[in-house]
């Protein structure tokens, strides 16, 4: 391992690269040029203390791992890679098999969608980069090791948590495609490649595809509209268009939908509200339970139930939120001085954090004033303008005590 060379390359790329080629506002004036330290380790998925070790020529040599995050969050070519594996101690990689680093023209390209889900997968189906959006609809497998990183592995032999997202009349035509698609890459890759070895792997393991294996069909979608099943907002039919790479070893999919539509609002309140990840896995995880509702932000939950059907909020057990009140407050009463929608009667929970917490505090004090957003379709398929119930909070919050 040469520290020196390996220092002294990742500090000149990261001086090369602007944050508009990866993405990132210009912000205030920089007084060096170049990225970040902070940036390109928030890039690379690492601390920023273990990558400026790196540049400092201390710390343990990198892993392959983390030289292929590196690679992919300074855009460095196939060449500059090589350059950064040897320099690092490391074998280079066969540039013949899937590789995990992503093809730079893709990379740009994705950078530059950020209100629109998008992900660049291998030929074999593994995730290789996501969005938030994308994550929050099709869950998020970037890192999975093994077999597990591959999409039709998945969605043979793990079948009850990949197919959940895909209606139940949708699953046998997502089938075909998916061993349509292995066929593929296994005809470009050859017998002794890894699609070789995914095939063999899924052959002994699914009946069902060895069943559609033996119809011989070859196809690679450059198209597609398909309807995903979102835990909490409910299904979203989208259009798929695909990006290949001039081999077809990675592909860029950017799923959008119809312009006004339903489905653009759903997909909308997802970006707006950070593409919260709401599956009860992630809950779990979290350890998150129920909590009530700040006024203003009750609002925007009350009609987000209204489009989904189902409670949006939640907990941690083991805090106590100190602004729960009873039904019968003065706060939690109507104007007429009747019993209203009490916060702690409200049924309304809420994702516990520290900036959560301090937003309440602001809502006690009058200050919160939640950003406008846009509006989305309640059950009734009428039009609920967020900027009118934000107005109701906030008349509420601000009424004499």
């Amino acid at each position: 391992m040469d520290r020196e060379a390996l220092a002294e390359f990742l500090r000149g790329r990261r001086e090369q690269l602007q944050p508009g080629d990866v993405g990132l506002s210009v912000g205030v004036r920089r007084r060096a040029p170049g990225l970040r330290r902070e940036e390109v380790a928030q890039l690379a998925l690492m601390s920023t203390d273990y990558y400026t070790r790196l540049e400092q020529q201390r710390g343990p040599q990198p892993s392959a791992q983390i030289l292929s995050s590196l690679a992919r969050a300074l855009r460095l070519t196939a060449d500059e890679r090589d350059y950064l594996y040897r320099a690092a101690g490391h074998a280079v990689p066969d540039r013949i098999t899937p590789s995990d680093h992503v093809a730079p023209p893709l990379q740009r390209v994705f950078d530059r969608l950020q209100d629109t889900p998008a992900l660049i997968i291998s030929n074999l189906g593994e995730t290789l980069v996501q969005n938030a959006l994308a994550a929050s609809l099709l869950g998020d497998n970037v890192g999975a090791a093994g077999f597990e990183r591959y999409e039709p592995y998945r969605w043979f032999v793990q079948p009850e948590q990949a197919r959940a997202h895909y209606p139940q009349d949708d699953h046998a035509r997502n089938s075909r495609a998916q061993v349509a698609g292995l066929r593929a890459a296994y005809g470009a890759m050859g017998a002794q490649s890894q699609a070789a070895m995914l095939v063999a792997e899924l052959t002994r393991r699914s009946a069902e595809f060895r069943d559609l294996w033996d119809k011989q069909e070859v196809a690679q979608r450059f198209a597609d509209h398909k309807t995903l099943i979102h835990p909490e907002v409910g299904p979203i039919e989208v259009d798929c268009q695909v990006l290949f790479t001039e081999d077809r070893g990675q592909a860029l999919l950017v799923l959008t939908a119809a312009p006004r539509s339903e489905d653009e609002e759903k997909i909308r309140l997802l970006s707006v509200l950070g593409a919260q990840r709401f599956t009860a896995d992630a809950r779990a995880r979290k350890g998150e339970a129920a909590r009530v509702c700040s006024t203003p932000c009750r609002y925007r939950c009350r009609a987000i139930e209204r489009m989904s059907g189902r409670n949006h909020c939640f907990r941690p057990t083991s805090v106590r939120s100190p602004d729960i009140r009873t039904a019968a407050s003065p706060r939690a009463s109507g104007r007429d001085g009747s019993a209203g929608v009490g916060l702690a009667g409200s049924g309304l929970q809420h994702v516990a954090g520290r900036e959560h917490r301090n937003r309440n505090a602001d809502v006690d004090r009058g200050l919160h004033r939640p950003p406008p957003l846009t509006g989305i379709r309640d059950a009734t398929s009428q039009t609920v303008e967020l900027g009118v119930l934000m107005q109701r909070g906030r008349r509420e919050v601000e009424q004499p005590r």
